[in-house]
Order: structure tokens, then C-alpha cells, then sequence
């Protein structure tokens, strides 16, 4: 039989050096499977509100080129998004109001990226404009376009905070601190 003796340190009592070997070894190892799901709920029902008809949210981040999130919608009630577009270029006439019947939709035009420049604002394909009205419709189309990119960017921003919030070094050190994990002075965890 033989007898070892190991001197158990928690995260705190590490070097400095062990404990930023700590910190990268368990970076992910507290995120959530589902830690994006508060924010997503919460966003779908915000854009509910603000007339965007059953969204769907997608998003892939945070270090690669062409991440970024957005939704599309299968319909835009105009008389409610009216309410959130009151900056003075974006205001909506009572003669753009009439165009609710349209059946403007938010569709994906890219699915490899999630980006806000992957999805369009269109008519709904069953609609048809009369002639005269095609221009006031397009300036409408910039109007929706400009409001969906902002809240795709907004959404995005908030998807990195709260990703942000469970990789961070605070939240690893509580955790650790919570679960009472113990090192060796090298930053190995020991494992009875």
C-alpha cells in the first residue's frame, strides 16, 4: 500500500499563470446549452408587438466573418410597426399605411450566414402594386429594410452580451467556486 500526498488548491489560490490556464480550459465549459433562448424569446415577442408576424430568429456568432443574426416574418402589420418608427425619415404616411394590404414579408435570401444583410423585405409574391404606386411602395421598402437591419444589429448586440455574460472570467471563477472544484498547482483539476 502506498500513501500520496496531494496539495489541493482552489481556483483563488492558484498562480497567476495556473489560473489562466483555468480559465481557458473551462471558458465554454459552463455555457449553457440553451443561453440563447431567454434572448430569443424575449425578441420574439418584441417584434410580435411591433407587428411582425410569427419571426423567426436565427443567428451563428461571434468571432467569424459573416456572423450575425436576424429574422424573417411571414407578414409586417404596418399599423402596429408604426408605433416604433417615429425618427423623422422613417415615419409612415397615412398613404403608406394603405399599403398593410400588400403583405410585406421578411424573407431569408442567404442560409449559409445569419447576418442582418441575409434577409430581404419584399411585397408578399401574390400581390401586384398598381403601377402609380410602385415608387411611394419602394421608399416604404427602404423604410422597412432600415428598421429590420437596426433590430437584426440590436438583436445581435444582445446575443453577444448575454454569450459574453457565461464566457466571461467572473462568471468562470463563480462557478468554479460553486461546483468547489479543486487543482493541482500546476491547474490540472483533481479528480479523486
Amino acid at each position: 500500500m502506498r500513501t500520496v500526498k496531494v496539495e489541493l488548491f482552489k481556483f483563488e489560490e492558484l498562480a497567476e499563470k495556473s489560473q489562466e490556464k483555468v480559465l481557458e480550459k473551462f471558458r465554454y465549459e459552463f455555457l449553457p446549452e440553451d443561453w440563447s433562448s431567454c434572448v430569443i424569446e424575449k425578441w420574439e415577442e418584441k417584434l410580435e408587438e411591433m407587428g411582425f408576424v410569427d419571426p423567426e430568429i436565427k443567428f451563428s456568432g461571434f468571432h467569424s466573418q459573416g456572423d450575425g443574426a436576424s429574422f424573417t416574418a411571414n407578414g409586417i402589420a404596418l399599423h402596429l410597426l408604426k408605433e416604433y418608427m417615429r425618427e423623422d425619415h422613417l415615419k409612415l404616411s397615412e398613404k403608406e399605411l394603405t399599403y398593410d394590404t400588400y403583405g410585406f414579408v421578411v424573407t431569408r435570401i442567404n442560409h449559409r450566414y445569419f447576418h442582418e444583410k441575409s434577409v430581404m423585405v419584399s411585397i408578399h409574391e401574390q400581390a401586384e402594386p398598381l403601377t402609380e404606386e410602385l415608387e411611394s411602395i419602394s421608399i416604404l421598402e427602404i423604410k422597412l429594410y432600415t428598421v429590420v437591419y437596426t433590430l437584426c444589429r440590436q438583436l445581435y448586440e444582445e446575443l453577444g452580451d448575454a454569450h459574453e455574460y457565461y464566457i466571461n472570467d467572473t462568471y468562470l471563477k463563480e462557478q468554479m467556486n460553486v461546483e468547489e472544484y479543486e487543482f493541482l498547482a500546476n491547474g490540472e483539476m483533481y479528480h479523486p
